[in-house]
């Protein structure tokens, strides 16, 4: 096989970045026609299929195509830090992370934070994915992946690592009295740990709300709408002005929260700028109810 120069590997990277010919093109200054003649190019070369279109339209990275592109980055890295090894401050972060958690977290915790972690790494783009399901880390369904307990598994191909415990309180409705029904679970999350804490509230006498749900997102809508009392994340719901805080119960309910990501992309700058990130929200944040 002939000798591969970064010229060529750059134009996969960028197509791998925007997910079109069109825009790796906007992105390079060149035309699509020109991304398209390299990516064919360089598959010639490698004798191999780097890219595939998904359903919906968007160039993807085959698994041949993922590799090569982690060790294009690495290159990437090296070349951009020649620019930067005379006293002109750290390479600039370049990438985009694949991320999945629940809604809620996503939502009402990632989100808000975001804005001024993208700024601070303009080259940096993260795609979120809002998903109560676990997202197949191994298939790279996502790059890294926020977890509420530890991983069971995963194979030798992946890390994990504890970020912190997120501490929940019961809440309902601000106007809603102290003694409301408990908005449940359905019997598939049963298994839940806030499923259960309200479950044993029922059988020791409380009463069950006329609805259960499937997601906490779900249930800090419901209890703000005034449909009983649920638990929730403290640090997301004390923020919700629709909520109020229902007793102060001691060592009520904490959940672990951890992240599970890709060995081969563990040194990647964009991966730990995105991990420091996270790291950041759930470790460095008792006073908000995170620990």
């Amino acid at each position: 096989m002939q000798h591969l120069d970064w010229d060529q590997l750059r134009f996969l990277l960028a197509v791998a970045r925007t997910a079109s010919f069109s825009g790796a093109a906007r992105h390079l200054g060149v035309d699509a026609t020109t991304v398209a003649r390299r990516i064919r190019a360089l598959q010639d070369r490698l004798g191999a299929t780097l890219l595939a279109r998904a359903e919906e339209g968007s160039l993807r990275l085959t698994p041949l195509g993922q590799t090569v592109a982690v060790h294009a980055e690495r290159i990437e890295a090296e070349v951009l830090g020649v620019g930067y090894a005379a006293g002109k401050g750290s390479a600039p972060v370049l990438g985009i992370v694949r991320l999945t958690a629940v809604p809620i977290l996503a939502n009402r915790l990632i989100v808000p934070c975001l804005p001024g972690f993208l700024a601070a790494n303009p080259g940096l783009g993260v795609d979120l994915v809002a998903d109560a399901r676990n997202l197949n880390i191994t298939r790279r369904d996502a790059d890294l992946a926020l977890r509420f307990a530890r991983p069971s598994g995963g194979g030798e191909g992946l890390w994990t690592r504890a970020l912190g415990k997120v501490a929940y309180g019961l809440f309902g409705a601000a106007g809603l009295g102290p003694d409301g029904a408990f908005i449940t679970y359905g019997e598939e999350l049963g298994h839940l740990p806030q499923a259960r804490w309200l479950e044993a509230r029922i059988r020791a006498g409380g009463r069950r709300a006329p609805l259960r749900v499937s997601d906490a997102a779900t249930a800090l809508e419901a209890a703000a709408a005034g449909l009983g009392l649920t638990l929730l994340p403290r640090a997301i719901a004390a923020a919700d002005a629709r909520l109020a805080e229902h007793g102060h119960e001691p060592g009520l309910l904490s959940r672990e929260v951890w992240i599970i990501g890709h060995r081969d992309q563990r040194g990647l700058a964009r991966s730990r700028a995105v991990v420091n990130f996270l790291s950041g929200l759930f470790g460095g944040s008792d006073r908000q109810g995170f620990r």
